[in-house]
């Protein structure tokens, strides 16, 4: 019984090391070794933190361009490996397909969800370090509400709650951005829907306590100081190829837009029937 249940053990620890930063990704940001800390994030005790990197030598340039897969809310890059596989069926391998996590899950839940600096600047590192490691510019992929999130780590400029200095946008090292919406992140029976994309959600403040809706700084409110820098008109240069994603029928938000695409974005419908499909939509989008 010892016996079998070490190889159990030895099983799941390679199925975990294989699924984190490859050896090549680690050993090129050998030097930085609180970037990586930071990106793998070893910290999820029983979850997957991170992946990306394969074989590829840092520094040379990739074939394909990377693509960086951003989770939603209330989850982590391990929920996002079926994705990776499907990307890969699909003539991605894994020295382009990257993720990392961020927040912890149970503090990203969307009923609580903030916009926070910390998880933009965790976004916005992951940018930087592929552009670098594959010597390219990187396809970004987000999903529900890490799509606000992922928008603002390009956009760059201050933060919202902590007024931190971000930099420069990030346009030279971002070829596109899909911001599909989460088939999970909302209830088509509820009354108040929750979005992905633009961060709005359908709520009455004066009813609704869930923080995320009454928070006008950093909550997912239309009207939040956060919503409003990533939508404002002249953040628009920041990501000059975007596109979204969304079902075939459409929930409005009480800021009349509708809450799982990006403003000034080209908008593709279509019925979700799993993760293959998603996928398929996302590789035809990433091939215009």
């Amino acid at each position: 019984m010892k016996i079998l249940f070490n190889s159990i053990a030895l099983v799941v620890l390679a199925t975990i090391v294989q699924a984190e930063f490859s050896d090549s990704f680690r050993n090129y940001f050998a030097g930085q070794p609180e970037l990586l800390k930071v990106l793998s994030r070893n910290d999820l005790f029983g979850a997957i933190g991170s992946f990306g990197g394969g074989r590829h030598v840092g520094g040379t340039q990739t074939r394909r361009v990377p693509l960086i897969i951003v989770h939603g809310g209330g989850l982590s890059a391990q929920q996002y490996i079926k994705y990776k596989d499907e990307f890969i069926k699909r003539g991605y391998s894994a020295e382009t397909v990257y993720a990392t996590s961020w927040g912890i899950p149970a503090h990203t839940y969307e009923p609580n969800l903030e916009m926070t600096c910390e998880y933009v600047k965790q976004i916005r590192k992951l940018i930087i370090a592929v552009s670098k490691f594959t010597n390219n510019r990187v396809n970004i992929v987000a999903y529900g509400t890490g799509s606000p999130i992922a928008r603002k780590a390009v956009i760059g400029g201050n933060c919202v709650d902590t007024n931190e200095d971000l930099g420069v946008p990030l346009t030279a090292s971002v070829r596109a951005f899909v911001s599909v919406r989460d088939h999970s992140s909302s209830n088509s029976n509820s009354k108040f829907i929750f979005s992905g994309q633009n961060g709005g959600i359908l709520c009455d403040p004066s009813g609704d306590k869930r923080a995320t809706c009454l928070n006008m700084d950093i909550g997912l409110n239309c009207g939040s100081k956060f919503i409003r820098d990533i939508n404002a008109i002249d953040k628009r240069v920041a990501l000059f190829h975007i596109d979204s994603i969304v079902p075939l029928l459409l929930q409005k938000t009480s800021c009349g837009s509708d809450p799982y695409t990006i403003p000034y974005s080209k908008v593709y419908e279509y019925d979700f029937n799993g993760v293959e499909q998603n996928v398929n939509r996302v590789v035809e989008i990433l091939k215009k």
